[in-house]
């Protein structure tokens, strides 16, 4: 492939991917729910053409096409209903409010739904939070120590603090990592936010078959390589990346890498 436009690794720039597999039409949404059959039959369809960078390890959807994508009020991905999930979510929050000591602090969630792992995360935690996803339905007004705002996270919100920036399976939607984790590094400033980014795990997905990630929505599948480079070149510190949810997924530790100021003469 040619390292002109989107047959280029979104993480790395490379050119050296190598073919991995096509299906011509995916349906381009499988978290919205349609009203009837016929409405289904209508669901607009995707190209998947999934290539692999030997360069970084990412694989993405080189057909992907943003323009199909609207993540409006219908769309919902929500796993609390599931006990086994609601239980690795439990355990998450706890380990990131004892890792962060987040009590009294605020807590932002990019992607955060209709705000069910916020709300338990900040319940935990006894701190405050503030989510971010155009796809809320809720009210708009705080609640229990919680706002969530109906629009993207973007620059125009830097001028809310953050001491914990958390944002789970969103990156592996975007496109553009690159310019994405460089908007929130902007954001960020000189900050001392910590970061906690969950996706699915790429090799999960392959050796494990866990073929129900291989969805026209998730245009990256990132590996735990893959996943250390885009957050480095994007100026931030990796602390770890950890394997979750019986290896399905990767939990990113991280902060904005401050440079240290320069010693006193």
């Amino acid at each position: 492939m040619s390292a002109a436009g989107k047959h280029s690794c979104p993480v790395c720039a490379a050119s050296d991917l190598t073919h991995c597999l096509t299906i011509d039409r995916v349906p381009v949404y499988c978290n919205v729910l349609h009203p009837s059959r016929e409405a289904a039959l209508r669901a607009p369809t995707g190209r998947m053409e999934l290539v692999y960078c030997n360069r970084c390890g990412h694989l993405h959807n080189a057909a992907f096409d943003p323009a199909l994508i609207d993540y409006s009020g219908e769309y919902e991905n929500s796993l609390h209903h599931s006990p086994r999930f609601r239980d690795y979510a439990d355990g998450l929050a706890r380990d990131l409010a004892v890792r962060h000591v987040l009590a009294g602090k605020t807590v932002v969630e990019i992607a955060s739904g209709q705000g069910d792992f916020l709300r338990l995360l900040t319940r935990i935690g006894g701190s405050r939070g503030i989510g971010f996803d155009p796809a809320y339905r809720g009210p708009a007004e705080p609640a229990d120590g919680v706002e969530i705002i109906a629009e993207h996270y973007s620059d125009h919100h830097a001028r809310r603090h953050a001491d914990l920036l958390v944002c789970r399976h969103a990156l592996e939607h975007l496109p553009d990592p690159v310019g994405f984790l460089g908007m929130v590094r902007s954001a960020i400033a000189d900050d001392a936010t910590a970061l906690y980014f969950e996706v699915p795990e790429a090799r999960f997905t392959l050796r494990d078959l866990g073929i129900w990630d291989l969805i026209y929505e998730h245009c990256g599948y990132f590996t735990r390589e893959s996943l250390a480079r885009v957050f480095n070149d994007a100026d931030f510190r990796v602390d770890d990346v950890q394997v979750a949810f019986g290896g399905q997924f990767l939990g990113l530790h991280g902060r904005a890498a401050v440079a240290a100021a320069a010693p006193a003469e």
